[in-house]
């Protein structure tokens, strides 16, 4: 069973199986598409992590740059 949690080791481990399963690219826009899809899958909603301090530990944004354009 893959690990559901939000620390930084099971979000590596759930995207990079998820990266070995999904359909190969036919063009530029579906791999930055399956790129983005990916992160969206291990995004941290606010709210569902309170640290020690009371705060929020959340993504805030994502980005991605294509290297060979």
């Amino acid at each position: 069973m893959l690990p559901g949690g939000y620390t930084s080791p099971e979000r590596f481990v759930k995207t990079a199986y998820q990266k070995t399963h999904i359909p190969l690219p036919k063009n530029r826009i579906e791999a930055v598409m399956a790129v983005f899809h990916l992160m969206e899958s291990v995004s941290i909603p606010k709210g569902v992590i309170i640290t020690e301090r009371n705060t929020y530990d959340y993504t805030q944004y994502a980005a991605l740059m294509n290297t060979h354009t």
